[in-house]
């Protein structure tokens, strides 16, 4: 049975979310990509592309990068439900400089103790 993350418990999850932060401000594409799973079959459903491997995704976050400034997320509502060694962490963000609140929900897998994600999803609330 899954249970929801609470307390301590809740810290390396958060600290994926502020890592985001930071990798976005500098545009660090490499240690993004660095939180996907070791292999490239992941999937990432976006606002603006969806990837079905880390090849795509990291040129989609190029091009992006290239082209914009980062989005600096106001996390609120942060949820963590885990189950052994994988974890769905669901949140919703605003933008510091947009109006528009994002939903993001990432599926987890724990990979010798470091949690990576396998598949990511963000959009705007209907």
């Amino acid at each position: 049975m899954s249970v929801r993350v609470t307390g301590d418990a809740l810290a390396p999850f958060l600290q994926i979310l502020k890592d985001f932060e930071v990798y976005s401000k500098e545009k660090d594409v490499s240690s993004m990509i660095g939180r996907f799973v070791p292999d490239e079959d992941i999937i990432s459903f976006g606002r603006l592309a969806n990837k079905f491997d880390k090849t795509g995704l990291r040129d989609h976050i190029t091009e992006y990068f290239a082209h914009n400034d980062a989005f600096i997320p106001d996390y609120r509502k942060v949820v963590v439900y885990q189950y052994g060694e994988t974890a769905c962490l669901c949140a919703l963000a605003k933008g510091k400089d947009s109006p528009a609140e994002i939903r993001i929900t990432l599926f987890l897998e724990n990979h010798e103790g470091q949690w990576l994600i396998r598949h990511r999803h963000h959009s705007t609330l209907p």
